[in-house]
């Protein structure tokens, strides 16, 4: 979804969500991918990761490193954390690619979102006056944020840290 993104990235990207979304359901139903499972995320890992080599990675990639750093929520699911208000800034800007990508995981934006939802577990509860002293990490030229749908700028950082809390 990001603005580097091309045709090449975009079938590679839909390959992955093929591969993965798949494993993802069986992981939130509970079970444990097996060695045919683990191999497909695996593949699923190498094509997302070519995808993020040519294309980059949009806001919630910055934005999860206060997660992490700060709260100790593994990378992944920080990232994932932030995926509900990229899907929303998507919609507006780049709204064949996510038609396509919902299309590709066979759901709706909702059955998506509550998939992300579920593997994502909780994050941690700020005030107001924490998530706004982020801001100055969000200053200057940001390419995660220039790549986002739409560009991405430090006060729409701050809103959705306060969203996300």
């Amino acid at each position: 979804l990001c603005s580097d993104s091309t045709d090449l990235t975009d079938l590679i990207a839909m390959r992955t969500f093929s591969l993965l979304v798949p494993e993802l359901r069986k992981l939130v139903s509970g079970a444990l991918p097996d060695d045919n499972g683990r191999e497909i995320i695996h593949a699923a890992s190498i094509y997302a990761g070519m995808v993020i080599n040519k294309a980059g990675t949009g806001f919630p990639h910055r934005l999860s490193y206060i997660l992490t750093e700060d709260y100790g929520i593994p990378h992944g699911a920080a990232c994932a954390a932030f995926f509900p208000f990229l899907l929303e800034k998507a919609i507006s800007f780049e709204k064949t690619r996510v038609e396509n990508m919902l299309r590709v995981c066979g759901m709706s934006r909702e059955e998506l979102l509550k998939l992300i939802a579920s593997l994502t577990g909780d994050v941690p509860t700020i005030d107001e006056a924490k998530a706004r002293s982020y801001r100055a990490r969000f200053e200057g030229k940001i390419p995660n944020f220039d790549r986002s749908p739409g560009g991405f700028t430090a006060d729409e950082a701050v809103d959705t840290l306060m969203k996300l809390w």
